[in-house]
């Protein structure tokens, strides 16, 4: 298969042969869960046993973490059940924060954060014949830089601090970066950014921590909780399998936070 990718003018083409491989999420959450917990499924029908030795897995939903409390032995999880409304603990040998970019396990260890990049709710009308292309155009500017300020004060002279909606940013600074960018494009993106007469700008913040370990490795942190990829990549849960992957044998051990 050639792909063709043209972001920009010519000579700015990029040819490129491959094959692109898609699946959906029900095979891509059935199949780890029939190797974890045994969990038959039209995807996984027939999971595998538990290997001699092991113990049985548990996949538990409805759990909210409260605490974390490590000693030298064990770490404690301390939860509520959402279902019977209780507190409940469990001991284990190791924690792994998957809870996304909004993680409790990493606020719970208090990894020291860096938050540079959070993505906004689609909008629009999705009914046929009515649905919006949403796309998004990436540009860099220092939080506290002059520029920066002008992008983020509307149309009313009001700053802004982290986004502004539609109808409110103001006609020099949409001019300013269809000046610029149109000139530099390819046609059907200039045709885009032509027929997007009303945009929002919003900050985008990355996610950076440290280090991926804690509390002398009985803390993990994986996928989103870790770091964020950009949505255009979507990679995230490719991140997420990689970090897994390497947590047998693959991550030093780290200095107690």
């Amino acid at each position: 298969m050639l792909v063709r990718r043209a972001y920009y003018t010519r000579p700015s083409v990029m040819n490129t042969k491959g094959s692109t491989q898609l699946t959906s999420w029900r095979p891509l959450n059935s199949i780890p869960h029939a190797n974890f917990d045994g969990l038959a499924s039209a995807a996984c029908p027939n999971p595998p046993l538990v290997a001699e030795g092991n113990s049985p897995a548990m996949y538990l939903t409805g759990k909210r973490v409260k605490t974390l409390r490590c000693t030298e032995e064990a770490i404690t999880v301390n939860y509520v059940d959402a279902y019977a409304d209780r507190y409940e603990s469990i001991e284990a040998g190791m924690v792994t924060g998957a809870d996304g970019v909004n993680s409790t396990v990493r606020q719970l260890a208090n990894v020291p954060l860096t938050q540079r990049h959070i993505i906004p709710s689609d909008a629009g009308n999705f009914e046929p014949g009515e649905r919006l292309l949403n796309w998004v155009r990436y540009y860099s500017a220092a939080e506290d830089s002059p520029e920066i300020t002008a992008i983020f004060t509307d149309v009313a002279s009001h700053l802004h601090r982290n986004t502004i909606s539609w109808g409110l940013v103001r006609p020099e600074v949409r001019g300013r970066f269809r000046a610029e960018l149109c000139p530099r494009i390819s046609g059907p993106f200039q045709e885009l950014l032509q027929k997007t007469p009303d945009p929002s700008v919003t900050k985008f913040r990355d996610v950076q921590i440290p280090r991926p370990a804690f509390y002398d490795r009985k803390v993990l942190l994986d996928g989103d909780v870790f770091t964020t990829l950009r949505p255009r990549l979507a990679a995230s849960t490719e991140q997420a399998a990689f970090n897994s992957n390497n947590v047998g044998g693959g991550l030093p051990r780290e200095e107690n936070a």
